[in-house]
Order: C-alpha cells, then structure tokens, then sequence
C-alpha cells in the first residue's frame, strides 16, 4: 500500500520552523511499515511557510495514497484536527488513521470529532503493520487488537488491548530522512534549546532506550502503556554508532522518562559510549533523566567522564504532603541530596517545582519556594500543574466538575501557552479560585524577582536571524562568548547555562531584564486584591486570544 506519515506542525504559529523537539514516534511507525513491504512517504508540516491545507491539498493531489496517517500528544490537538479535516476534503477514497497520546488517551471523543477511520491505541508499530496488512487483504478489523473504530451501524467499537512489544530491539530504527532530520539539525543553534549550550553548532539526535516508566505520578500519561521496558546496551550503541557519524551529531538526548533504575546498566553505558567517542574522535556529550534516588556522586562523575553535560529530574515539589499525593515516591531530603550532587559535580541540572496538585496550600508552596530560591535557581524552573488527558488529575478534574468540556479544554491545551501561567484551571482542592489566582502571582513574583538572569555585554549580528554575543555567568562571573545565537526581540528570553559552572540562567535583552525586575517589585508590593485583578485581566486577554485563533483555525 502507499501510505503518506503526516508530522504535525508543532508551533502555534504558522509558517516555516525547525525549532521543536523532534518526535519519535512516527519515525518508528515509517520503519516498521517499510519493513512489511509498504511504499512510505513523510510530509513534516513544520517545514513549509505555507498553510497547512495548502500543503496536504497539494500533496493528495500530485500523488495517489492508500493511507494517510498522524498522530501527536493532546497539545497539538488542533494541528492534528486541521490534518484530519484536510484529508477528507481533499483525500476521496483515502483511509485515516491517527494515534498517539491524544488518541490513546481520548478515543471516543477523538473519534467523534476527528472522524478518522481507524485509531492506533497505545503502542503502534506492531498494530499499524497488523492493520494495513488487514485492510490490504479484506480481513476482519475486529480482529486486530489495539485498534478503534466505527461499524457499520455507527457505533464506536474498541478491539482488546495489545500486549507491550517486549522485545525493543527487534524493531527497526527510526526513519528520520522521511521527515527532513537534516534540515532540523542544520538550523540547529545553541539558544534553541536548553539542551545545546555547550555547542556554538549543536546537531543533537533523540533516542529511546526504553519505554514507559515503572512509576505512575498522578500528572504523567503513558501513551505506550505502563509496562517498563529497557533496550539492550547493544541495540543503544548499534544506534549510535549508526547514525552519529552519519547525521555528524555531537548531542545525544535520551527521549526516556528514566534512564534506568539500575546503576549497573548505567555504568556499562558509560564505559562503552567513552569508548565510542575516542573512536569517534570529536567531542559529543548527551543528555539524560534520572530519579534522585538512583544517582549518588560516584556514578555522576562516570556520566560526566562518559559525556553527560545535563541531567533531568522530576522534583514537582519540595513538601512532603505534596510529593505523597502525586505518587512522586520520593522525599525532599532526596531532592536536596541531588541538587548538592549535581552543583558539586558541575552537572548542569534540570528539573520542574510545579504548583497546584490537589492537596496544594499556601504553606507547601512557601516551603517549596524557599528551597528553590536557597538552591534551586541554578536549574529547577517554576510552573503549574497541568491535567493532561489520562492522567489521574484529570480525571479528578472531570469527576469534580473542574473540567466540563473536555473538547474545549483540548482547544485550550493547544492555543494557550502552557509555560510558567499554565491553563487557568484549579486543579487544588484546597484553594478557591481567588486564593489560586493569589498563588500563580506570588510564584510569579519570586520567579521574577530572584530568576538568575543575564543580558548581552556585547552582540555581533551574524545574519538575518543569528549573532555572537559575550555573556557574564549570574553566577560564577565568568565571561564567556556564544556563538550562533539567536537574536532576541525585547520581549523574548531563552534558556541556556554557563559553560563554566554549568548553572542555568536565563539569557534576556536589557529591557527584557528591567520588565522582570520592575514587575516582580510591583506585584510583590501591591496589595492583594490588585494582584488578582492584574492576572484576572491577563487571562481574560489570553482567553480572547484562544477565541481568535480557534476561530481562525477552523
């Protein structure tokens, strides 16, 4: 069959990008489907300036396709709606099918809104080659497990649940060329993201060791399904010593919730990558995230000696009350215990405090406020909690009335920025609303006020989009050049860390830096009633804004 994998456009602005995090999960679907013996072709949307039914018209009708297939997680919900409904205006005769985690986690409702024709639950690559394979031969769809869809009569039927695909190395690599990798890695700069600091020209390569995660946090969704699930160390290294030389990459970023849980299987990565760069022959470091309970000072400076620049953690919170509610398994001194770890070790550090789990209150975040303001600027950022489809708190959500339309709330998770003010929804069952908008503002406040912060001392434009600027460390004072960078406009900041201390801070223009300031003094001394009324006006404006653009969009 032929078959069109389209990659939904991952910025809410339209026109040409390649600053994303590059996914996954359709390339592994491409190469499990041109191994069973289908023509397979990739459009990745984010790289046309054109609109995105301009660019799928034009596609369905210079060539003819059996199937088109999408998917992506509930974020980009509104992409993946305009991909559907393109298709079937211009597509007679063309088989839909979509997954990912806004199916997996949403099927019915995914199915009465976006009318595919068939939806992928859960983990894809074995059900998509089962499926195709079925609809090739006129077979019996029910009997494919792991898939959605309507019968004939019009009702929505689910088949049974497929079993986890165990066996991890048996699949086939990604198939990156299908969706342009190379062109994301040639606009690649190193104030594109977090991850890229330590390279003027990064060209940085996602992988996955594993699957899932052996926990179950009440705000994290599995799409792949709960069973954890680890790669042998050969398969990882076949990878690398595959597509590193290949794609010139000197970045490795592990896509994995966790590592490992076992210190000996990270020992081993260590020794064997250190042995893969001195083959290699240039420099090439990577990425990766861990739980605190499973590092201790030895094992970091083996993954700083094997390359390992930065490491992610899942903090959430530093009061005890709260980590318990969201299933966190872990405890505060933990937390501080790796903090210490990594800033001894010059291991930049990575991690989230987010606010307003259910049994959220003025005093935890105090608590946690006052650890991160004593240790945790130097890589813990703050945000809010957000309920994602699936995941426990959601589901809380939808039972106590908080979310009442869960269509609507999947237009906000697209068209609303889910940075540091979230989407405006309480999910404590502690705090009125008034109290939760008090809150946001003070983390607010604190984030402005003590985020570490630093702005050009000298900026060479290098082209449309790029220069060189000198920076002085917040922290360590040490100056330093960065090459390749992108130009900031006065609103804009961007993530990055010293290349000395490894500590991050926050890159902004001088009138970037005074706004923070100036407003985090402000809102710390105006009284209470007009902190809420300032953020009750900001998120009336953004509310109208996502009107609009929904509007647009449809």
């Amino acid at each position: 069959m032929k078959i069109l994998i389209i990659m939904p456009r991952f910025t809410r602005s339209r026109g040409l990008c390649y600053r994303y995090d590059y996914p996954l999960g359709l390339g592994y679907i491409a190469s499990a489907l041109r191994q069973a013996g289908h023509q397979v072709d990739g459009l990745n949307l984010n790289h046309y300036a054109d609109l995105e039914d301009t660019v799928i018209s034009r596609e369905l009708t210079a060539h003819h396709y059996d199937v088109v297939a999408t998917g992506a997680t509930s974020v980009f919900y509104a992409s993946v709606k305009r991909i559907a409904d393109t298709v079937r205006r211009n597509g007679a005769g063309v088989r839909i099918i979509v997954g990912g985690g806004l199916i997996s986690s949403e099927p019915e409702l995914m199915m009465d809104d976006l009318k595919p024709d068939y939806e992928v639950l859960g983990e894809g690559e074995s059900t998509a080659v089962e499926l195709l394979a079925c609809l090739e031969k006129g077979g019996a769809v029910q009997d494919v497990a792991g898939i959605a869809y309507r019968s004939a009569d019009g009702r929505f039927c689910a088949t049974q649940p497929r079993k986890p695909i165990l066996d991890l190395d048996a699949l086939p690599l990604p198939d990156f060329d299908a969706f342009e990798f190379s062109k994301v890695l040639d606009h690649m700069r190193p104030t594109d993201n977090k991850y890229y600091y330590p390279f003027d020209h990064p060209r940085a390569y996602p992988l996955l060791a594993s699957r899932s995660c052996p926990y179950l946090c009440t705000f994290c969704y599995h799409p792949v399904g709960n069973v954890y699930r680890q790669r042998s160390l050969d398969s990882v290294m076949h990878e690398l010593e595959t597509n590193v030389p290949r794609y010139r990459i000197n970045v490795v970023l592990f896509h994995d919730e966790l590592l490992s849980s076992h210190q000996d299987r990270v020992y081993e990565f260590c020794e064997r990558f250190s042995k893969f760069r001195e083959q290699l022959g240039r420099d090439c470091g990577w990425v990766c995230q861990m739980r605190v309970g499973d590092v201790d000072g030895d094992l970091l400076k083996a993954m700083k000696k094997a390359g390992c620049f930065l490491i992610g953690y899942g903090f959430e919170s530093f009061s005890e009350p709260v980590l318990q509610s969201m299933r966190k398994k872990i405890h505060p001194p933990q937390i501080e215990h790796a903090v210490d770890l990594m800033l001894a070790n010059r291991i930049s550090l990575l991690g989230n405090f987010i606010f307003g789990d259910t049994v959220e209150t003025q005093e935890t975040v105090r608590t946690t406020l006052d650890f991160w303001k004593l240790k945790g600027i130097a890589g813990i950022s703050l945000t809010f909690i957000i309920p994602f489809p699936g995941t426990a708190i959601y589901k809380r959500c939808l039972a106590r009335g908080t979310i009442k339309d869960r269509l609507a709330f999947l237009y906000r998770l697209s068209f609303m920025e889910t940075g540091l003010l979230g989407v405006d929804i309480n999910c404590t069952e502690t705090m009125t609303d008034d109290e939760h908008l008090l809150m946001k503002a003070d983390v607010f406040a604190t984030s402005w006020k003590y985020g570490p912060m630093a702005f050009p001392r000298r900026r060479h434009i290098t082209g449309p989009d790029t220069c060189d600027i000198v920076v002085q460390c917040p922290f360590c004072a040490t100056v330093m050049e960065y090459r390749n960078c992108q130009v900031l406009k006065a609103h804009e900041s961007c993530e990055t860390h010293c290349r000395h201390c490894s500590y991050r801070f926050f890159l902004v223009t001088p009138i970037g830096y005074l706004l923070c300031r100036v407003s985090a003094l402000l809102l710390r001394l105006s009284p209470r009633f007009v902190r809420g009324m300032l953020f009750r006006r900001l998120l009336a404006s953004r509310r109208m804004k996502t009107v609009a653009m929904k509007a647009a969009a449809r």
